[in-house]
């Protein structure tokens, strides 16, 4: 594929749908929860899902033995003034 073909796109959010026959991934970038700048839609198999899911967590595996456990939860900001 010629690289001014690809849709490059940073996503901060996903929605994930799922049938028999596919897998529906959604990627989407938005500044608020109203407001979507982009998006792009990911359709696959099962069998491709289910690869891509174990990918994903060989990579993150790798990632936090390096750089430490990925947090989950939001932390807190240093102008956060309500305790």
């Amino acid at each position: 594929m010629d690289s001014k073909e690809q849709k490059i796109i940073y996503a901060n959010n996903a929605e994930l749908k799922c049938s028999t026959f596919d897998f529906q991934l959604n990627l989407i970038h938005e500044e608020s929860s109203n407001d979507r700048i982009d998006s792009v839609k990911i359709y696959m198999s099962p069998q491709h899902a289910k690869s891509l899911m174990l990918l994903l967590q060989q990579a993150i595996e790798e990632y936090e033995d390096s750089f430490g456990e990925i947090n989950l939860e939001p932390q807190k900001s240093i102008t956060d003034t309500n305790e």
